[in-house]
């Protein structure tokens, strides 16, 4: 993710400065593009990010405090 961030930085600063420079349309249009791709990118490794985390978070927080109690539960039928 770091490293898309790093990328779109430098390309989005690239576009601006061929922007500027009033360079060849068709090479804009595919800085463009490249931008856009990583924007892309970046929305979903968030997305994924997120998702993942949000996992982790129901599987420590859901299941531990039922398995203890389960436990519990047996050692005390035995």
């Amino acid at each position: 993710m770091e490293s898309s961030k790093i990328e779109h930085a430098k390309r989005v600063e690239q576009l601006r400065k061929m922007e500027l420079k009033r360079a060849d349309y068709m090479k804009i249009e595919k800085a463009k593009r490249e931008v856009e791709k990583l924007e892309s990118i970046m929305m979903v490794s968030s997305a994924i990010e997120s998702t993942s985390d949000e996992i982790v978070k129901l599987r420590e927080e859901e299941p531990y405090p039922q398995l203890v109690e389960l436990v519990k539960g047996l050692v005390f039928f035995f």
